[in-house]
């Protein structure tokens, strides 16, 4: 059962972050993360599942993700960081665990806006967060996909976010893994992700961006 302790009130409005495992809030929307925060949103985040090594879990590495986890964080602005505790590589069965755990930070956090993955991931564990969020989050008025960069069945993009003042701090905060981290031409490296920062941005006209896909919108009268 995750830790859902009250969060203290703020102002600004209130955004979740739903990452199926440590480094995705990074690949996926680390610079929008900053672009939130800098508009004067509270923003939190919610990693569902522990990693595993040659898929064993290991306490150890457990806890050095999480650690990794927190420095990206503050590099990134988010204020306060949930865990999940499940399996890495088993989300998708059973499903209810996963909806349940999403279901608890929701309560805790009463987003305005939640930001998850993809269902056309080709990643298994990230097509089931994305399954258990709609039911999560059918309280939430704004509800955007994110993309984790590599293999997928299709984004199909229709919401872009100018990330050009914040690269190089998500490419620091993504650095924070250090696990993770590949060489060029992986997604996972440096070069990686400003290339595809690049390549969403031509598509919007930007030169970085950050791409998204509409899931919910609901606009409330004043």
């Amino acid at each position: 059962m995750p830790d859902v302790r009250s969060v203290p009130e703020g102002g600004g409005r209130s955004v979740l972050v739903v990452a199926p495992h440590a480094d995705d809030e990074v690949l996926g929307c680390g610079g929008t993360i900053q672009h939130l925060r800098a508009d004067g949103n509270r923003v939190f985040l919610q990693i569902v599942a522990n990693r595993v090594v040659d898929h064993r879990e290991d306490q150890a590495y457990i806890d050095q993700t999480k650690q990794a986890a927190e420095a990206a964080a503050e590099l990134l602005g988010i204020e306060r960081v949930f865990y999940g505790d499940l399996p890495d590589e088993r989300l998708d069965a059973p499903l209810i665990d996963v909806i349940v755990a999403i279901e608890e930070v929701v309560k805790t956090v009463a987003p305005d806006t939640m930001l998850v993955p993809s269902a056309g991931d080709s990643d298994q564990d990230h097509r089931a967060v994305a399954s258990a969020c709609r039911v999560a989050c059918r309280g939430v008025d704004t509800v955007h996909a994110y993309e984790v960069p590599g293999p997928s069945r299709g984004f199909l993009p229709n919401h872009y976010v100018d990330i050009g003042r914040y690269l190089p701090a998500k490419i620091q905060a993504m650095s924070c893994y250090e696990e993770e981290m590949r060489p060029y031409p992986h997604p996972r490296s440096e070069l990686g992700l400003e290339c595809h920062a690049r390549f969403r941005g031509m598509e919007a006209g930007l030169e970085f961006a950050e791409a998204f896909l509409v899931l919910k919108q609901v606009i409330r009268a004043s």
